[in-house]
C-alpha cells in the first residue's frame, strides 16, 4: 500500500468520514421501522469474473462483529433499528453465487432478493462496467430505493476512466454513474457515487470494509477504525507467532465440542473458519513476503484438525474441500522447498480428496476443475523425476477434463485458460522431455491461440498475458531443435517485448521477473554457442541479479537456490572460455556456497538435481584440467563419469542431459587418449554417439556443438564435416573453422 492517505473517490460537498449514509430527515423513522422487514441487509452485486473478491467481501462483512456500545451518529437512523438492538452482526448479505443464465432478464430469485435488500453493494471493476447482469441489478435496486442505498467499492480499474479516453479502465457501471429517469431507465445526470476504494493504492482492502460499514451503520469512520485499530493490533500481532497455538485452540474446541451437540456445531463452525482463513487470507499475506515457514505451520496444523474428522463417505463436501485445498497448499510448499517425496505424497491425497468429490456429483463443473488441479500437479511430480510416461499419462487425463469443462460451457473463459493449459503442459512434456518438437509444436501453438483469445476477452489480465509470452518461448525453443538463429531470434524478440510490456504495467510482479531471469539465461546460452562470451557473461550477470531478487522474497526456495548455482557455474563457464580464470574461480566458489547446501539425502531426487550436480561437476573439471593437467584429474573424472553412468537413462531424455553426457564423456576420451587407450576411446565414443541418437539432426545447437567438439577430439573428420555444416547451415557458426570453446544450455 503506498502509504495511509484517503483516495476515497467522494462527491463534492459530502462528507469524508466514510461512505455517505442516508440523510436524516421527516423519513427517516419510517425508514427504520422498514429495515426491520428487509430479508438482507445489502445485495452484493458483482461480475463473476471477480468472484474471489465477491467471496471475500461476504465474508468479511458478515462476519464483521459490530463494537459494543457503538457510538451512533448524528443524522444516523433510527438506534431501535433490530442492527442496533443486541445484534453483533450488520446482518445478511445476498450473494448470487451462481452464473445468471443465458436469458434476457434477472430471475425472480435474483428480484426477490433486490427487494427485501436494504442496501446495495457493488463491486466496481472493468469487469462489473462491462456486465450487462450487474448494470441490470443496479437499475432495478435504484427503482425500488433510490440511489443514496447503492454502496460502490473499487477493486479494480479506474472510477470515470470512460471520460477520459480509456473505457477499458472503467470501473463504474453506467448505472451507478448515472441517475434513474423518471420513466424508469438510465438518465444523463450524473450521480456523482461516493465509492470505498479496495485497492492497494487506495484505502486497501480493510479500510474499505470499514467504509462500507460506516454508510451501512450509520456512524463515523473515525469511530470504527479507531476500535478496528485495536482490535486488529492483537489479532496481526498473534498471526505468525501464535499459528500454532490457535491451532490447539481449535483443536481443544474440537475436542470438548463432543460433550455437546449444540457446543459441538458452534466451535466447529469457529474451527472451520479459522482453517478457511489460513487457507485464503493468512496466506495470501504472507506468502509474498517469504514466510513459507509460518505457512508449513499452519498447512500441518490445518491437516492435523482434519485427520481427526471424519472418513471421507462421512464427510461433508465442504470439509473435503478443504482438505484437499490443504493438500494443496503443504504440496506446493514442499515442491518449491525441494522436498519432492513429501510433495507427491500430499498431491496424491489431494488427487484422493477431489476424486471423492468428482465422484459425488460427476456432472459439476468445479468439481471436475478441481481434480483436474490434483491430476495436474501429480503429473508435475511424474515430470521432475523424469518419469516421462506417467507425466504424459497424467497431463492427457488433465486436458480430457479441460475440454469436457469447455463443452459444458463452451462461453466460460476460465474453461478456455484451462484448455490452454491442458494444450501448454503437452507441448512442454513432448518438447522437452520427450524430444519430440515437432509433434510439440501444434500444442503450443494451439496454447498460444488460446491465451491470446483469453487475453481479448480479459485485456486487463497480466497473468494471461504472462503466458502468451511464455508460449513465444516454448515456439522459440522448438525452432531451435532444427531451425535457424534467425528464426529462434524472432520468437525470442517476441517474448522480450511482451515482457517489457508486462515489466512497465507492474514492476513488483515477481512472476514476469521470474521470466525474464530465464530470457537472460537463453540469451546467454546461444551467444555463448557463438563465441560471444563477454555478452553471454552480461546476460547471465542480469539473470542473477533477477535471482537474487526472486530469493530475497523467499529465502527458503529451493528453486531460487538452485537458478542462483546453476547462473554461477555459467558464469564461470564463460569466463574460462575467454582464459579469465582468476574470476572464473570466484563464481565457482560462489555457486558452490549455494548447491552444496542443496543436496542431502536425496540430492538427486530431481532431474534439476542431478543436471545442476553434473553441471557443477564439469565446469569445476574443466578448471581443475587448466590448473592441473588431465593426468592429475583422473580419479576426479573417474567419479564424475561413475555418476553419469548411474544417471543415464534420465539423463538422455533431455537435450540438457544429452550435453551433459556428450561434455563430460568428451573429457573422459581426452584422458583415454593421454593414457594411449585410443582403442577403448573409440569404442566409447561410438557408444556416446548412439546413446544420444547422434543420426537424429532435430537436436538443440549446444548438443550438436558438443558432438561437434567430441568428434574433434577423436579426430572423427566425416562426424566433424557433418556437424559443422549442421551448425552453418542453422547460423550458429560463422566459418567452417571451430570456435573452440565450450559452451553451456
Amino acid at each position: 500500500m503506498i502509504g495511509d492517505q484517503d483516495k476515497t473517490v467522494v462527491a463534492a460537498g459530502q462528507a469524508t468520514s466514510g461512505l455517505s449514509s442516508p440523510e436524516a430527515g421527516p423519513e427517516a423513522s419510517q425508514e427504520a421501522n422498514r429495515a426491520a422487514a428487509f430479508d438482507y441487509k445489502a445485495f452484493l452485486s458483482y461480475s463473476h469474473m471477480d468472484k474471489k473478491w465477491g467471496a471475500w467481501l461476504h465474508r468479511a462483512l458478515e462476519k464483521y462483529r459490530i463494537p459494543p456500545n457503538l457510538q451512533l451518529s448524528e443524522g444516523a437512523k433510527n438506534p431501535e433499528a433490530p442492527q442496533h438492538s443486541g445484534s453483533r452482526t450488520i446482518g445478511r448479505i445476498f450473494r448470487d453465487r451462481d452464473e445468471l443464465p443465458a436469458a434476457e432478464d434477472l430471475t425472480e430469485a435474483v428480484r426477490k432478493a433486490l427487494a427485501t435488500s436494504e442496501y446495495m453493494i457493488v463491486l466496481c471493476s472493468p469487469n462489473s462496467a462491462a456486465s450487462r447482469w450487474v448494470n441490470k441489478e443496479i437499475i432495478e435496486f435504484k427503482r425500488l430505493r433510490g440511489d443514496k442505498y447503492v454502496l460502490p467499492i473499487i477493486i479494480d480499474g479506474e472510477p470515470f476512466a470512460s471520460d477520459n479516453g480509456a473505457p477499458e479502465r472503467e470501473c463504474f457501471p453506467p448505472a451507478v454513474r448515472f441517475k434513474i429517469a423518471k420513466t424508469g431507465g438510465l438518465s444523463t445526470l450524473p450521480a456523482e457515487p461516493a465509492a470505498a476504494d479496495a485497492r492497494k493504492d487506495a484505502d486497501g482492502k480493510q479500510r474499505a470494509v470499514l467504509k462500507l460499514l460506516a454508510g451501512i451503520l450509520g456512524v463515523g469512520l473515525d469511530q470504527l477504525v479507531e476500535r478496528e485499530m485495536r482490535r486488529r493490533q492483537k489479532r496481526v500481532m498473534a498471526i505468525t507467532a501464535g499459528a500454532i497455538l490457535a491451532m490447539i485452540v481449535m483443536a481443544t474446541l474440537t475436542y470438548e465440542a463432543v460433550k455437546s451437540r449444540d457446543a459441538a456445531d458452534r466451535s466447529r463452525a469457529e474451527a472451520e473458519d479459522l482453517v478457511e482463513f489460513m487457507l485464503t487470507d493468512l496466506r495470501e499475506k504472507l506468502e509474498p513476503v517469504g514466510r513459507l515457514d509460518v505457512l508449513d505451520a499452519v498447512g500441518e496444523k490445518v491437516l492435523s484438525y482434519h485427520e481427526n474428522q471424519l472418513e471421507y463417505e462421512d464427510a461433508s463436501d465442504d470439509d473435503i474441500g478443504r482438505r484437499a485445498r490443504a493438500y494443496h497448499l503443504l504440496g506446493e510448499l514442499h515442491w518449491r522447498r525441494g522436498n519432492w517425496a513429501d510433495a507427491e505424497n500430499l498431491f496424491n491425497q489431494a488427487k484422493a480428496a477431489t476424486a471423492e468429490l468428482l465422484q459425488r456429483d460427476p456432472n459439476n463443473t468445479k468439481r471436475i476443475f478441481e481434480h483436474a488441479q490434483s491430476i495436474f500437479w501429480v503429473g508435475s511430480q511424474h515430470y521432475e523425476r523424469g518419469n516421462f510416461t506417467e507425466t504424459e499419462h497424467a497431463f492427457r487425463e488433465y486436458k480430457a477434463k479441460a475440454d469436457l469443462l469447455i463443452a459444458k460451457e463452451p462461453e466460460n473463459t476460465d474453461w478456455l485458460i484451462e484448455v490452454a493449459y491442458g494444450n501448454h503442459n503437452l507441448g512442454d512434456l513432448l518438447l522437452r522431455g520427450k524430444n519430440r518438437p515437432l509433434d510439440a509444436i501444434p500444442y503450443i501453438r494451439d496454447a498460444a491461440d488460446l491465451f491470446q483469445k483469453a487475453f481479448a476477452e480479459r485485456p486487463n489480465s497480466l497473468f494471461l498475458k504472462k503466458y502468451v509470452a511464455v508460449e513465444f518461448t516454448s515456439l522459440a525453443d522448438a525452432h531451435r531443435y532444427f531451425d535457424t538463429y534467425e528464426m529462434v531470434s524472432r520468437f525470442s524478440e517476441l517474448e522480450k517485448e511482451t515482457l517489457d510490456e508486462l515489466v512497465k504495467a507492474d514492476p513488483r510482479d515477481l512472476g514476469i521477473k521470474r521470466q525474464l531471469l530465464y530470457w537472460n539465461l537463453r540469451e546467454g546460452w546461444l551467444l555463448a554457442i557463438m563465441a560471444q562470451q563477454k555478452i553471454a557473461f552480461e546476460r547471465y550477470q542480469a539473470a542473477l541479479e533477477l535471482a537474487k531478487i526472486l530469493l530475497k522474497m523467499e529465502p527458503d526456495n529451493e528453486l531460487w537456490q538452485e537458478d542462483i548455482a546453476m547462473i554461477g557455474y555459467h558464469q564461470a563457464n564463460a569466463l574460462m572460455n575467454t582464459g579469465e580464470y582468476i574470476k572464473a574461480n570466484y563464481w565457482i566458489n560462489e555457486a558452490d556456497g549455494v548447491a552444496v547446501k542443496l543436496f542431502g539425502e536425496d540430492a538427486l531426487i530431481s532431474r534439476h538435481r542431478v543436471h545442476l550436480k553434473l553441471l557443477g561437476d564439469l565446469v569445476k573439471l574443466k578448471y581443475e584440467i587448466n590448473d592441473r593437467g588431465i593426468l592429475s584429474s583422473t580419479a576426479k573424472i573417474n567419479s564424475v563419469m561413475e555418476l553419469v553412468s548411474s544417471q543415464v537413462d534420465m539423463l538422455k531424455q533431455t537435450q540438457r542431459g544429452r550435453w551433459l553426457i556428450v561434455s563430460l564423456s568428451n573429457i573422459k576420451l581426452k584422458l583415454l587418449l593421454a593414457h594411449d587407450l585410443n582403442d577403448e576411446a573409440k569404442h566409447r565414443f561410438e557408444q556416446i554417439l548412439k546413446l544420444v541418437d547422434a543420426s537424429n539432426h532435430h537436436q538443440v545447437p549446444s548438443v550438436i556443438y558438443a558432438l561437434l567438439q567430441m568428434s574433434e577430439t577423436m579426430g572423427a573428420s566425416e562426424s566433424v564435416k557433418m556437424f559443422r555444416k549442421i551448425l552453418l547451415d542453422r547460423g550458429y557458426l560463422r566459418s567452417q573453422a571451430s570456435v573452440g570453446t565450450d559452451c553451456i544450455n
